[in-house]
């Protein structure tokens, strides 16, 4: 089966630009270019002034877990990470599989 995506390039970046509170996560027990994906995003919509909810799940190895700042990622060990109330959008980055 093929994943295809409805959205456009044009309406995804519409859609982050325009997002104030989102909720930016990777898959569970990220590996480097997962948490490296996590952190690009979200340092990309703080820059455009959006509050950013970063969270990931899961153990991650300590020198991999260190690319982010304090206080910048938040980490649920055995997981689940949920957005934090007032979300408006929610990105789920590098998921590996459609399911």
């Amino acid at each position: 089966m093929e994943y295809r995506s409805t959205a456009t390039h044009a309406e995804i970046a519409r859609r982050l630009r325009a997002a104030r509170r989102p909720f930016v996560t990777t898959h569970f027990k990220p590996d480097g270019d997962a948490l490296g994906s996590v952190l690009a995003l979200s340092r990309a919509l703080a820059g455009l002034g959006a509050t950013v909810d970063a969270a990931v799940a899961g153990p991650i190895d300590r020198t991999i877990l260190g690319l982010a700042s304090d206080g910048e990622l938040r980490h649920a060990a055995r997981g689940p990470v949920e957005p934090r109330e007032g979300c408006d959008l929610a990105v789920v980055l590098d998921p590996g599989a459609e399911s």
